[in-house]
């Protein structure tokens, strides 16, 4: 909060000293204001994130990451005498995170039972983002089982949302994302909006993956036709491979 008595503590040098108090007080708010807001993320940004400078806030394509969150599937749970680790991925890359026990509200054997019940499981996790021998890290980290697949979509979508305002991107008229019903064309263009519209559409229904057959099934093209595009996809950001390289959603 800032310190309205020194703003008003005219001294020998003038208001210099009050100004320069109530200045850094309203820096140190608005940082403050940074790094309590929650960012939602894939793991892929997360680790392609870096610190412009030492003890900075992590950024990636300009968006500041202190406090973030994520969703992906618990593959591997590792327990030892102070801490569990848990290796979590959702397509765009794997993370690790660390839980320490608190000996006087848990207990090794509690902490192993509670999160080897949620392993192959969508988790979503909130946290700190920190970085420790290299490696990114998410300190802090509250884990919960998610209950309700539309969880994950809204997450993604948020992580987009967060992305296109950030690039400045502006939204195109739906006529841009829809093919109509009169328009044959086949162009490159046209079939990756056609590919990436058929898979956003299923993904509620497939929370594991749209797989490329019914993607080449629903627009009557070859699997081989629908695995350039989606590779197009990924490479431009816009897919994530799912359970396996065959199988796509939508970031």
């Amino acid at each position: 909060m800032a310190d309205y008595g020194s703003y008003g503590a005219y001294g020998d040098g003038g208001f210099d000293q009050g100004e320069t108090s109530f200045q850094q007080d309203q820096q140190s708010s608005q940082r403050q204001g940074t790094r309590s807001s929650l960012t939602p993320v894939t793991i892929k940004q997360i680790n392609d994130s870096s610190q412009p400078l030492p003890d900075a806030d992590f950024q990636i394509n300009g968006v500041n990451l202190n406090m973030v969150s994520f969703v992906g599937v618990l593959r591997k749970v590792d327990n030892g005498n102070s801490a569990t680790t848990l290796t979590i991925e959702d397509g765009t890359g794997a993370l690790e995170v660390r839980k320490w026990i608190d000996d006087n509200t848990s207990s090794v054997s509690e902490e192993s039972t509670k999160y080897a019940d949620m392993k192959d499981k969508y988790v979503y996790v909130t946290g700190s983002l920190k970085e420790f021998s290299s490696k990114k890290a998410v300190q802090n980290a509250n884990i919960t089982e998610v209950t309700d697949h539309n969880q994950v979509l809204y997450h993604n979508l948020s992580a987009i949302s967060v992305h296109i305002t950030s690039q400045g991107i502006t939204k195109k008229s739906e006529n841009a994302l829809f093919v109509g019903n009169d328009d044959v064309s086949h162009s490159a263009g046209s079939q990756e909006e056609q590919v990436f519209s058929t898979v956003s559409s299923n993904a509620a229904s497939m929370p594991e993956g749209v797989p490329l057959q019914l993607i080449a099934q629903k627009l009557n093209i070859t699997a081989d036709e629908a695995f350039v595009i989606c590779t197009k996809l990924v490479e431009e950001g816009r897919f994530y491979t799912a359970y396996d390289d065959r199988s796509f959603l939508a970031i």
